[in-house]
């Protein structure tokens, strides 16, 4: 079974009801998988979502979201009780979601405005989460920081839209 992933085709949808898929109990944490989420699990450098998955006898705070092969895993504190095949409403922290867009939107901006700008440089790998940056194999000239922040702030203020795409 995989779970299917609501937050790839829309990545706005706050509230979403679905059913529970599997229930593990660790010894600090309980371990939920849905039919369907809309918690986007840490990956690529963004951190994971948090909320709540609130079911008929029971909530889980949801601390922590990965991957598990095609299965999205929910991890927190269980409060009462949530079983197998109940229906649930599941619900992200919109904050914290909408900040993580907006510095992994704005990681992208960065990105293309320094290839553009010091062409030959090798992005290696960028993280959105608590340490923010972008590492390159190759040299950037200090003197030219100021124009790469230039022209971000200028690239963003143009309010393009920003397009989403499965590579």
């Amino acid at each position: 079974i995989m779970t299917e992933l609501i937050y790839l085709t829309d990545s706005y949808q706050k509230p979403l009801t679905t059913k529970i898929s599997a229930v593990k109990k660790n010894s600090t944490h309980f371990e939920i998988e849905l039919a369907r989420t809309i918690f986007y699990p840490e990956s690529g450098g963004q951190p994971g979502d948090i909320g709540e998955i609130t079911g008929p006898n029971g909530k889980l705070k949801v601390t922590h979201v990965r991957l598990k092969e095609y299965n999205v895993i929910h991890e927190g504190k269980l409060e009462g009780k949530i079983e197998k095949n109940d229906t649930v409403t599941a619900v992200i922290d919109w904050d914290k979601r909408m900040h993580n867009m907006r510095v992994h939107s704005g990681g992208h901006i960065l990105h293309e405005v320094v290839m553009e700008t010091v062409p030959g440089l090798m992005p290696v790998k960028g993280e959105h989460g608590k340490q923010k940056f972008i590492e390159y194999i190759g040299q950037i000239n200090p003197k030219l920081l100021e124009t790469i922040e230039k022209k971000t702030n200028m690239l963003i203020a143009s309010c393009k839209p920003i397009l989403t795409r499965m590579v």
